[in-house]
C-alpha cells in the first residue's frame, strides 16, 4: 500500500484532534479525507461509517458542495464498493437534491457518473449510459476534452456499451479514451493498459482477432515494464489473450499464457485462480 497505511494512521491522529474542536468545517473536511483514505486501504466499511457521520458535520457546516460530495462517495461506496447496488440506489434521490442545491454542474456530472456505476451490475445498461452521457457532456464542455476524468467516462461507457451487446460503440468510446489518455497520461502509464485490455476483450467479441490479440500484448508490455513479469495485472491480459488463440484454432500457444495466468494470480493468492485450473487440462 506504499504511502497509504502512515497516510491513514496520520489522518486518524488528525481526526481525533479535530473532534475536540469547535470548528465544523474543520471537522467535516478533515472526516472526507479520512474516508477517502480509510477507502483506499479497503477499510470499505469504516468509509461507509464515516461518512453517514460526516454527512451531519457538513451540514452544521452548511457546506452544500461537500454536502453533495459525500452522498456521492456513499452510494458508491455502498453500491459498487460493497455491492449492495439497491440500497445505494435508494440513496439517489437525497443525492441528487444534495447535488442540485450547489447549483454546480461539475457537482451534478461527477453525480451521473457515481450514479451509473450502480446501473451496471442490475443490467440498467441504457439508463446508465444516459447517465455517463450526461456526465461526459458536462465535464468535457467545462474542463475540456483533455480533462482525464473525460477519458475514465469514455472508457465506463465502453464497458456499458459492451455489456449491453452494442461491441461497434463500444470500440469507439474506448479508442477515444485510450487516445486522450495516450496525449494526457503517456503512452505507458496503466490506465492506458486497463483501456487496451478492455479494447481487447471488444475487438474479440466484434471478431477482430488479430487487432485484439495486439491491444492485449501492448497492454501486456506495459504492465510487465512497470511491474515486472509476476505482476497481479497480467493475470487479466494473459487469460484473455490466451482466449483469442483458443478462437483462433492456436490451442498450443493458448495453453502456456493460461498457465502463466494462473501462476501470477496465484503468487497474488487471488481467489479466481481456483476458476482457471480447468483451463489446464485443455
Amino acid at each position: 500500500m506504499g504511502l497509504r497505511v502512515p497516510a491513514l494512521e496520520l489522518a486518524r491522529t488528525v481526526l481525533s484532534d479535530a473532534r475536540t474542536l469547535d470548528h465544523a468545517p474543520l471537522l467535516t473536511a478533515v472526516m472526507f479525507t479520512t474516508s477517502d483514505l480509510l477507502k483506499e486501504a479497503g477499510e470499505h466499511k469504516q468509509s461507509e461509517a464515516l461518512l453517514r457521520e460526516d454527512l451531519e458535520a457538513a451540514a452544521a457546516a452548511k457546506d452544500d458542495v461537500l454536502i453533495a460530495q459525500i452522498w456521492g462517495r456513499l452510494i458508491y461506496t455502498v453500491g459498487y464498493l460493497q455491492g449492495r447496488p439497491e440500497e445505494a440506489l435508494g440513496l439517489r434521490q437525497s443525492t441528487t437534491t444534495a447535488a442540485a442545491r450547489t447549483g454546480s454542474e461539475l457537482v451534478q456530472g461527477t453525480l451521473a457518473s457515481q450514479v451509473a456505476t450502480l446501473l451496471y451490475a442490475p443490467g440498467n445498461y441504457d439508463e446508465g449510459l444516459a447517465e455517463l452521457a450526461r456526465s461526459i457532456e458536462i465535464i468535457e464542455r467545462i474542463k475540456g476534452f483533455k480533462e482525464p476524468r473525460v477519458a475514465v467516462r469514455l472508457g465506463n461507457q465502453g464497458l456499458f456499451f459492451a455489456a449491453a451487446g452494442r461491441y461497434e460503440d463500444a470500440r469507439m468510446s474506448i479508442e477515444r479514451s485510450v487516445a486522450m489518455q495516450e496525449a494526457t497520461l503517456g503512452s505507458e502509464h496503466p490506465a492506458v493498459a486497463s483501456s487496451l485490455n478492455n479494447l481487447g476483450d471488444v475487438l474479440r467479441s466484434l471478431g477482430r482477432y488479430a487487432e485484439a490479440r495486439a491491444a492485449h500484448e501492448r497492454a501486456m508490455a506495459i504492465w510487465e515494464a512497470l511491474d515486472g513479469k509476476d505482476s497481479f495485472d497480467l493475470g487479466s491480459p494473459l487469460l484473455n489473450l490466451g482466449n483469442i488463440l483458443l478462437y483462433m484454432g492456436e490451442y498450443e500457444q493458448a495453453v502456456p499464457l493460461y498457465q502463466r495466468s494462473l501462476e501470477v494470480w496465484q503468487k497474488s493468492i487471488y481467489p479466481i485462480a481456483a476458476m482457471l485450473a480447468p483451463l489446464l487440462s485443455i
